[in-house]
């Protein structure tokens, strides 16, 4: 069969007795060497235009000086099956539509000189995660903690990561998840940044600085470490109105006042079987 294009050739020289027909065997004649030299040549042309549809690949490091177009459609697909890209001189989308700013590491929407890790510029919105309460990116478990080792048993509810804060009855304000041990996010072994003592109890963990919008209660909300709160908040009313401010009448998670800090609420307020609150040492709680 004859080998019309660089695809077909072999990789094995004694395979190689024609292109596109003409014959380059041993003992060919003179004129079919002349002949193939400038097929070979028309065939190299047809690859480096894309003509022969052959695809190309590179066993090693490809470089390419100049500009590069990949793809000539819309409905082309450029596949990345490695797991780091390397942009020393950053990179820049529709001019500015997405930035990324290699040197500062940031990443700028609609602008191209980012000033902060994550800037956008624009005049309407941004979307944020919209969920109900139990779809908060929280996990809750029952676990035990002994020096720097966390043991949580059971199966939790959500996933336990890197980062995230504990909360518990009896576990140090601020404690965090510093490593995985034999736990991967479910039951296992965890180090945590605080030495401490406690009892298998039941425990949340969350990452501080989420932010997302809260249906079942209808406002926007935060991890702030120890517990979600309503962002933005102050008095409200009708119309203009900034008159009331408003809690809620039971308390059904863990919660600990931050240290040093006092608290105030407005009764009367059931605190769920099972639930703890804990007030610091000089710290109060006011109900009114």
């Amino acid at each position: 069969m004859a080998k019309t294009k660089i695809s077909e050739f072999s990789t094995n020289p004694a395979n190689n007795t024609d292109i596109n027909g003409i014959n380059i065997a041993e003992g060919c004649a003179p004129s079919g060497i002349n002949n193939a030299i400038r097929q070979l040549m028309s065939d190299l042309k047809e690859f480096q235009t894309g003509a022969a549809g052959d695809d190309l690949t590179v066993g090693g490091a490809l470089s390419v000086n100049g500009n590069a177009t990949i793809g000539d459609a819309s409905t082309d697909t450029l596949t990345i099956s490695g797991v780091t890209v390397a942009i020393p001189n950053g990179l820049k989308f529709d001019t500015d539509a997405f930035v990324i700013d290699a040197e500062n590491n940031r990443i700028g929407i609609n602008t191209s000189t980012p000033l902060v890790v994550l800037h956008l510029t624009a005049t309407d919105a941004i979307k944020i995660p919209v969920g109900t309460t139990a779809q908060r990116p929280d996990a809750s478990f029952t676990a035990s903690i002994s020096g720097t080792t966390m043991t949580v048993t059971g199966t939790p509810v959500g996933t336990l990561a890197v980062g995230q804060i504990i909360n518990g009855e009896g576990v140090t304000a601020g404690t965090a998840i510093t490593a995985l041990g034999t736990g991967t996010g479910a039951a296992g072994t965890y180090t945590v940044s605080v030495s401490q003592t406690v009892a298998s109890t039941a425990m949340t963990s969350s990452q501080v600085g989420y932010i997302r919008y809260n249906s079942d209660l209808g406002r926007f909300e935060g991890f702030s470490g120890t517990a979600w709160g309503s962002l933005g908040g102050g008095a409200t009313g009708g119309g203009a109105d900034q008159v009331f401010m408003e809690n809620d009448q039971v308390v059904t998670a863990n919660y600990s006042i931050t240290s040093g800090k006092n608290a105030v609420s407005a009764g009367d307020i059931t605190i769920n079987s099972g639930v703890t609150v804990t007030v610091p040492s000089g710290s109060r709680w006011v109900i009114v």
